[in-house]
Parts: structure tokens; sequence; C-alpha cells
């Protein structure tokens, strides 16, 4: 059975992270209906991380509406833990939205916000982040 992009854009950022700084775990949606992916533990602080995979719209002009890539419990459980994350040291949800350009993995690792902005295809393009790029911003946020 292949692999779906996603598991292949979250395996090319996870190849980047190192084992003895970071713990990573991705979560059963089939036991944790509408939680973020992937939990990463690092010396510091926790992280919750929700991969999407997105084949790049062609005209510049289209927008990406980031709400839309999340179920209706995806949406109520990043909203809660903002919630909570706001009044603490915490680090709140972030999103990493991957396509594939020139056979590589690249994506924007965001903050997750209950209102977050759309961009248009050619902003996306503008700010794409290598897999290690991604990658070092979660060791940074944990560490």
């Amino acid at each position: 059975m292949s692999q779906k992009p996603e598991n292949k854009f979250m395996g090319a950022v996870h190849k980047q992270l190192p084992d003895d700084a970071i713990y990573k775990m991705k979560i059963t949606p089939v036991f944790n209906s509408g939680k973020f992916d992937t939990f990463y533990e690092g010396h510091a602080r926790d992280l919750f991380v929700e991969y999407k995979f997105l084949e790049l719209p062609k005209r510049y002009e289209t927008m990406i509406h980031f709400d839309k890539m999340l179920s209706p419990n995806q949406l109520e459980w990043g909203n809660r833990r903002v919630e909570r994350t706001a009044a603490s040291d915490r680090v709140p949800p972030h999103l990493a939205i991957g396509c594939r350009e020139k056979g590589r993995y690249f994506g924007l690792f965001l903050q997750y916000t209950p209102d977050m902005t759309p961009i248009n295809t050619k902003t996306f393009r503008d700010n794409l982040l290598s897999a290690k790029e991604i990658a070092d911003r979660i060791l940074s946020l944990v560490s």
C-alpha cells in the first residue's frame, strides 16, 4: 500500500528531526478524532501540528483557505487548544501545509489561529520552506 502525500511530507520533515532532541508521535485519528496529527515533545515544551498536503493551483490568484482544510472536529480542537495556550507558556498548535515541487517536499509552517487569513497561491509559493526549515522551526519551538 502506498503512502498518502501528506504522510510522505510528514516523513520528509521527520527525517530532519534529531531523535535525541525531540520525541514525535503520530496521533491515530481512529482513536483521537479531531486532534492534530502529530505531537512533539522537546526538552522544554510540547507542540501539536496538523499536517496537510495541497496540490497547488496553477493560477497564482487562486485563494487558499486554511480553515477549509480542517474538519469541524479539528477546528473545534484547535480553537480550544489556542484558548488553553494563550494564558500559559505552552506553544500554540501549528499547521504544516505541504506540496511537492520539482520532486521535493516543501510547505508552510503556520501558527494555527481561529481566524486564519486565506492567501493566494503566489504568496503560498513565495513563502515555501524546505522540510529541513520546517523541522528547524519545530525544534526551536520545543527546545
